[in-house]
C-alpha cells in the first residue's frame, strides 16, 4: 500500500485539501491537535445557546465554498444587512437598498453623512459587480483601505467616522483600515454578490459538514505533531508517520515552529485580535435583525448582534442570545466586562442588569493581517519537494481564502 499525504491541520484549509484528495482517489491521513475540526471556525453548546468562537458569518457567494459544501445542508439562514447605527443618542438605520428598496428613501436623508456618499457607494457596488474576484485582488496599485475610501472614493469624513470605518472595522478586526484596498474591494463584492448567511447549528456546521465527506479511518483528532522529518511527522506518543507528502494546514507560527529544520522560512503575519462575549437574556433588547454598530469612543464595544433574533436555534426556547464584539482587543479581565456591561446599560437601559454573561472568548490570533499590496509578497506554498503549505494567511483572510488554499495545494500534489 503507498504511503498517505499526511495533512496537519484540520481547519478549513486542511480539511478541503483532504477533500480534493478523496474525490481524487488519493490517500492522505489528517491530523489535528484538538478533539474537533474546524480549527478558528468554531462553535460551543452552552446550556442550549450556540457561541460562534467569535463573531462570524458566512458569505454565500465564496467561489470555493460553492464547490465544497451543500447550502441546503448547512440549513443557512439569509442575515438581513445594513446597520443600525448610533448617531446623537438614537439608532439610525442604514440599510441596503438594493435587498431592502422600502428603507431606500429614508436611508437616502438620513443623518449618516450625505446624498453624495450615497452616490458614490452605488458606484463603487457597481465597480467591484464589474470585476471578478481575482481581477479585484491583483489589478492596479494598492493602497490601505481608509486612503481609498476618503482620498480615492472622496466619501465625506462624517460618513466615513460613524458608518464605513466602524463597518470595516468589524469585518477586518483593525481600527484604523489599514488592510489592502484590493482585499476590501474583494470582500465588497462577495457582499454585494451574495448573501451573509448563518448555519442553524452554528458556524461549526461548515467544517462538520467536509468532515464528514471523508472516510473514517483518514481523521486523527487529539493527535498533536511535534515534528517533521524528511518524508515523516512524529507525534508526542512517539509515534513516527511515514508520508508519502506532508500539507502545513496550520497557522503559519505552527508552521515555522514544524519546519525549523527546513532551508526554507515560512511566510511570517501579524495578526488581528478580537473578543467576542455573549449574554443570555429572557428577551431580546430590541427586535432588530441588524448588526449595530456603536461608532463613537464611549467604550470598546464595535457593534452589538442578537443572533437570535435570525436564528432562532441559537438560544434555547424562550431566551435571546446577545452577541457583543470588541476590535483589536484580545482580554477577558473583570474589568473589561465590567467597561462593556457600563455601555451597553447606556444602550439599553437597567434590563442588563438581568442579562447573565455566558462566555467570552478572548481570540488574540483571529485573522491574519492583510496590509496594502499584502496579495502581491510572496507567499511560497512549496517549501522543497515532498512539503506544502496552505492556509488563509497565504490567501486572503477569509473562509474563501482558507478553502481555496486548501484546494490549490491538494492540486499541486496531484500535480506532482
Amino acid at each position: 500500500m503507498s504511503l498517505p499525504i499526511v495533512i496537519i491541520g484540520a481547519g478549513l484549509a486542511g480539511l478541503n485539501c483532504a477533500r480534493v484528495l478523496h474525490e481524487k482517489g488519493a490517500r492522505f491521513l489528517l491530523l489535528d491537535a484538538n478533539d474537533r475540526v474546524g480549527g478558528r471556525v468554531q462553535t460551543d453548546d452552552v446550556e442550549g445557546f450556540k457561541l460562534d468562537r467569535g463573531f462570524q458569518v458566512f458569505q454565500t457567494a465564496y467561489p470555493d465554498a460553492k464547490l465544497a459544501l451543500d447550502y441546503a445542508s448547512l440549513h443557512l439562514t439569509r442575515l438581513e444587512t445594513g446597520a443600525l447605527i448610533r448617531h446623537r443618542g438614537r439608532w439610525v438605520r442604514m440599510a441596503d437598498p438594493w435587498r431592502q428598496p422600502q428603507y431606500a428613501l429614508s436611508t437616502l436623508f438620513n443623518s449618516v453623512g450625505n446624498v453624495a456618499d450615497r452616490f458614490r457607494l452605488f458606484q463603487l457596488r457597481r465597480y467591484v459587480l464589474s470585476k471578478s474576484p481575482d481581477e479585484l485582488l491583483n489589478s492596479g496599485e494598492d493602497c490601505s483601505t481608509r486612503e481609498y475610501l476618503l482620498e480615492r472614493c472622496q466619501f465625506s469624513q462624517p460618513f466615513y467616522d460613524l458608518f464605513l470605518k466602524p463597518w470595516w472595522s468589524g469585518i477586518f478586526l483593525e481600527t484604523e483600515l489599514n488592510t489592502s484596498a484590493a482585499y476590501f474591494q474583494f470582500v465588497f463584492h462577495m457582499l454585494a454578490a451574495g448573501d451573509v448567511a448563518l448555519p442553524r447549528s452554528g458556524m461549526q456546521a461548515i467544517p462538520n459538514q467536509l468532515a464528514s465527506k471523508l472516510p473514517n479511518d483518514s481523521l486523527r483528532l487529539s493527535t498533536r505533531v511535534v515534528s517533521i522529518h524528511d518524508r515523516s511527522v512524529q507525534l508526542t506518543s512517539g509515534e513516527l508517520i511515514a508520508a508519502r507528502a506532508v500539507v502545513l494546514a496550520t497557522d503559519n507560527a505552527t508552521a515555522s515552529q514544524l519546519t525549523a529544520s527546513l532551508a526554507n522560512c515560512v511566510h511570517t503575519c501579524d495578526w488581528s485580535s478580537t473578543t467576542c462575549l455573549y449574554f443570555a437574556a429572557d428577551s431580546p433588547p430590541s427586535s432588530t435583525k441588524l448588526l449595530m454598530l456603536l461608532p463613537d469612543s464611549n467604550g470598546p464595544v464595535n457593534h452589538v448582534f442578537i443572533p437570535s433574533n435570525s436564528v432562532p436555534s441559537f438560544a434555547p426556547p424562550g431566551k435571546s442570545l446577545i452577541s457583543v464584539s470588541l476590535v483589536n482587543v484580545a482580554s477577558t479581565t473583570e474589568s473589561l466586562l465590567l467597561n462593556v456591561t457600563k455601555r451597553l446599560r447606556e444602550l439599553f437601559g437597567p434590563q442588563v442588569d438581568s442579562w447573565r454573561h455566558l462566555r467570552s472568548y478572548c481570540i488574540p490570533h483571529a485573522l491574519p493581517k492583510q496590509p496594502a499590496n499584502f496579495h502581491r509578497s510572496p507567499r511560497p506554498t512549496t517549501l522543497r519537494d515532498g512539503f506544502i503549505l496552505c492556509g488563509d494567511y497565504l490567501e486572503t483572510s477569509s473562509i474563501q481564502g482558507a478553502l481555496a488554499s486548501g484546494r490549490r495545494a491538494a492540486m499541486a500534489l496531484l500535480k506532482a
